[in-house]
Protein backbone atom coordinates (compact mmCIF):
# COMPACT_ATOMS: atom_id res chain seq x y z
CA UNK A 1 0.00 0.00 0.00
CA UNK A 2 2.42 2.56 0.74
CA UNK A 3 4.33 1.45 -2.61
CA UNK A 4 0.83 2.57 -4.06
CA UNK A 5 0.94 5.60 -2.27
CA UNK A 6 3.99 6.57 -3.39
CA UNK A 7 3.59 5.59 -7.30
CA UNK A 8 0.21 8.30 -7.11
CA UNK A 9 2.51 10.85 -4.96
CA UNK A 10 4.76 10.56 -7.95
CA UNK A 11 2.11 10.97 -10.60
CA UNK A 12 1.28 14.23 -9.34
CA UNK A 13 4.57 15.48 -8.73
CA UNK A 14 5.02 14.88 -12.22
CA UNK A 15 1.98 16.27 -13.73
CA UNK A 16 2.64 19.62 -11.61
CA UNK A 17 6.55 19.96 -12.23
CA UNK A 18 6.97 18.32 -15.75
CA UNK A 19 9.29 21.37 -16.54
CA UNK A 20 11.31 20.39 -13.82
CA UNK A 21 11.97 17.09 -14.48
CA UNK A 22 15.88 17.50 -14.12
CA UNK A 23 15.61 18.82 -10.68
CA UNK A 24 13.39 15.98 -9.13
CA UNK A 25 16.23 13.40 -10.73
CA UNK A 26 18.47 15.02 -8.79
CA UNK A 27 16.35 14.52 -5.56
CA UNK A 28 15.81 10.68 -6.99
CA UNK A 29 19.74 10.28 -6.92
CA UNK A 30 20.61 12.38 -3.80
CA UNK A 31 17.57 10.10 -1.77
CA UNK A 32 18.65 6.81 -3.32
CA UNK A 33 22.61 7.28 -2.12
CA UNK A 34 21.38 8.73 1.24
CA UNK A 35 19.03 5.92 1.79
CA UNK A 36 22.09 3.12 0.27
CA UNK A 37 25.31 5.08 2.87
CA UNK A 38 22.61 5.07 6.14
CA UNK A 39 21.36 1.41 5.14
CA UNK A 40 25.05 0.13 4.35
CA UNK A 41 27.08 1.87 7.19
CA UNK A 42 23.87 1.37 9.87
CA UNK A 43 23.47 -2.29 9.20
CA UNK A 44 27.54 -3.15 9.57
CA UNK A 45 27.24 -2.04 13.31
CA UNK A 46 24.43 -4.21 14.12
CA UNK A 47 24.41 -6.93 16.46
CA UNK A 48 20.89 -8.69 16.20
CA UNK A 49 18.67 -9.29 13.17
CA UNK A 50 16.14 -6.76 13.68
CA UNK A 51 18.24 -4.09 13.51
CA UNK A 52 19.90 -5.42 10.15
CA UNK A 53 16.76 -6.21 8.49
CA UNK A 54 15.80 -2.70 9.55
CA UNK A 55 18.84 -1.26 7.76
CA UNK A 56 18.67 -3.52 4.70
CA UNK A 57 15.32 -2.69 4.63
CA UNK A 58 16.50 1.17 4.05
CA UNK A 59 19.01 -0.10 1.24
CA UNK A 60 15.89 -1.68 -0.62
CA UNK A 61 14.45 2.03 -0.60
CA UNK A 62 17.67 3.51 -2.04
CA UNK A 63 17.20 0.99 -5.35
CA UNK A 64 13.87 1.28 -4.93
CA UNK A 65 14.05 5.31 -5.44
CA UNK A 66 16.87 5.09 -8.01
CA UNK A 67 14.56 3.60 -10.48
CA UNK A 68 12.96 6.63 -10.80
CA UNK A 69 15.73 8.98 -12.45
CA UNK A 70 14.26 7.15 -16.02
CA UNK A 71 10.56 7.89 -15.17
CA UNK A 72 10.09 11.02 -17.16
CA UNK A 73 11.83 8.85 -20.11
CA UNK A 74 10.57 5.54 -19.57
CA UNK A 75 7.23 5.00 -16.94
CA UNK A 76 6.93 1.76 -17.31
CA UNK A 77 10.64 0.51 -16.77
CA UNK A 78 10.87 2.76 -13.34
CA UNK A 79 7.80 1.16 -11.77
CA UNK A 80 8.57 -2.88 -12.98
CA UNK A 81 12.33 -2.41 -11.98
CA UNK A 82 11.06 -0.94 -8.51
CA UNK A 83 8.33 -3.61 -8.10
CA UNK A 84 10.87 -6.40 -8.80
CA UNK A 85 13.35 -5.64 -6.86
CA UNK A 86 10.87 -4.68 -3.88
CA UNK A 87 8.82 -8.30 -4.85
CA UNK A 88 12.26 -10.06 -4.72
CA UNK A 89 13.58 -8.71 -1.46
CA UNK A 90 10.57 -9.81 0.17
CA UNK A 91 10.63 -12.99 -0.81
CA UNK A 92 14.08 -12.90 0.46
CA UNK A 93 12.88 -11.96 3.47
CA UNK A 94 10.20 -15.10 3.60
CA UNK A 95 13.04 -17.42 2.43
CA UNK A 96 14.30 -16.09 5.45
CA UNK A 97 12.13 -16.18 8.02
CA UNK A 98 11.07 -19.55 6.83
CA UNK A 99 13.97 -21.47 7.29
CA UNK A 100 14.58 -19.69 10.79
CA UNK A 101 10.92 -21.24 11.69
CA UNK A 102 12.61 -24.56 11.41
CA UNK A 103 15.28 -23.42 14.19
CA UNK A 104 14.94 -24.68 17.86
CA UNK A 105 16.06 -21.33 19.17
CA UNK A 106 14.81 -18.84 16.37
CA UNK A 107 13.99 -16.31 19.02
CA UNK A 108 17.41 -16.14 20.40
CA UNK A 109 18.85 -16.05 17.16
CA UNK A 110 16.96 -13.36 15.36
CA UNK A 111 17.32 -11.20 18.55
CA UNK A 112 21.48 -11.92 18.69
CA UNK A 113 23.62 -12.92 16.17
CA UNK A 114 25.97 -14.77 17.91
CA UNK A 115 23.49 -17.44 18.32
CA UNK A 116 23.44 -18.43 14.66
CA UNK A 117 26.80 -20.04 15.23
CA UNK A 118 25.38 -24.09 15.45
CA UNK A 119 22.50 -23.84 12.59
CA UNK A 120 24.53 -25.49 10.27
CA UNK A 121 25.86 -28.18 12.40
CA UNK A 122 22.34 -28.89 14.03
CA UNK A 123 20.71 -28.72 10.74
CA UNK A 124 22.68 -28.67 7.31
CA UNK A 125 19.69 -28.08 5.30
CA UNK A 126 18.44 -25.01 7.11
CA UNK A 127 21.48 -24.22 7.38
CA UNK A 128 22.51 -24.23 4.06
CA UNK A 129 18.93 -22.90 3.00
CA UNK A 130 19.73 -19.63 4.98
CA UNK A 131 23.27 -19.71 3.32
CA UNK A 132 21.42 -19.72 0.46
CA UNK A 133 18.86 -16.45 0.65
CA UNK A 134 21.88 -14.78 2.04
CA UNK A 135 23.48 -14.90 -1.09
CA UNK A 136 20.73 -13.71 -2.77
CA UNK A 137 20.73 -10.90 -0.15
CA UNK A 138 23.86 -10.50 -1.40
CA UNK A 139 22.88 -10.48 -5.68
CA UNK A 140 25.09 -13.16 -6.52
CA UNK A 141 24.64 -14.65 -9.87
CA UNK A 142 22.26 -16.77 -10.65
CA UNK A 143 20.27 -16.57 -7.72
CA UNK A 144 16.99 -13.93 -7.92
CA UNK A 145 18.86 -11.05 -6.05
CA UNK A 146 21.36 -11.06 -8.63
CA UNK A 147 19.00 -10.08 -11.99
CA UNK A 148 17.24 -6.52 -10.83
CA UNK A 149 20.62 -5.12 -9.22
CA UNK A 150 22.60 -5.53 -12.58
CA UNK A 151 19.54 -4.53 -14.33
CA UNK A 152 19.73 -1.16 -12.28
CA UNK A 153 23.16 -0.64 -12.55
CA UNK A 154 23.23 -1.20 -16.45
CA UNK A 155 20.38 0.73 -17.05
CA UNK A 156 22.10 3.86 -14.56
CA UNK A 157 25.16 3.04 -16.95
CA UNK A 158 23.49 3.29 -20.05
CA UNK A 159 21.65 6.40 -19.29
CA UNK A 160 25.25 8.13 -18.19
CA UNK A 161 25.17 7.84 -14.47
CA UNK A 162 28.36 6.96 -14.20
CA UNK A 163 29.01 8.34 -10.95
CA UNK A 164 26.01 7.02 -9.38
CA UNK A 165 26.37 4.10 -10.90
CA UNK A 166 29.79 3.54 -9.02
CA UNK A 167 28.69 4.78 -5.76
CA UNK A 168 25.84 2.24 -6.08
CA UNK A 169 28.31 -0.41 -6.85
CA UNK A 170 30.84 0.67 -4.48
CA UNK A 171 28.24 0.76 -1.63
CA UNK A 172 26.82 -2.49 -2.32
CA UNK A 173 29.98 -4.47 -2.47
CA UNK A 174 30.60 -2.62 1.24
CA UNK A 175 27.32 -3.97 2.20
CA UNK A 176 27.63 -7.21 1.46
CA UNK A 177 30.25 -7.41 4.31
CA UNK A 178 27.32 -8.21 6.90
CA UNK A 179 25.87 -10.43 4.54
CA UNK A 180 29.46 -12.56 4.66
CA UNK A 181 29.63 -12.25 8.24
CA UNK A 182 26.33 -13.95 8.93
CA UNK A 183 27.42 -16.41 5.96
CA UNK A 184 30.57 -17.21 7.92
CA UNK A 185 28.64 -17.21 11.14
CA UNK A 186 26.19 -19.68 9.47
CA UNK A 187 28.78 -22.31 8.50
CA UNK A 188 30.98 -22.26 11.67
CA UNK A 189 31.04 -25.18 13.25
CA UNK A 190 32.67 -24.16 16.40
CA UNK A 191 30.38 -24.41 19.71
CA UNK A 192 29.07 -22.01 21.77
CA UNK A 193 28.24 -22.55 25.09
CA UNK A 194 24.89 -20.97 26.19
CA UNK A 195 24.14 -19.55 30.23
CA UNK A 196 22.41 -17.74 32.06
CA UNK A 197 23.24 -15.28 34.38
CA UNK A 198 20.32 -14.47 36.62
CA UNK A 199 21.50 -11.27 38.44
CA UNK A 200 21.87 -9.07 35.66
CA UNK A 201 18.74 -11.50 33.61
CA UNK A 202 20.99 -11.87 30.28
CA UNK A 203 22.20 -15.05 28.78
CA UNK A 204 25.92 -15.22 27.84
CA UNK A 205 27.47 -17.04 24.73
CA UNK A 206 30.92 -18.36 25.02
CA UNK A 207 32.75 -20.21 22.31
CA UNK A 208 34.37 -23.02 23.33
CA UNK A 209 37.75 -24.87 21.92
Amino acid sequence: SKLIIFFVFLIIIESLFRQTSENLKFIFIFAGILSLFIGTFGGLIQTNFKGLFAYSSIVTVGFIIINFVFYFENPEKAVTLSFMYLMLYLLNILSFFFFLSKVEQKSLIFGDLRYINNIVKSDKIVGFGLIITFFSFLGLPPLVGFLPKILIFYNLYQANYLITCALFIILSLISAFYYFKIIKRISLFQETEITYDSTFNILNVRKMN
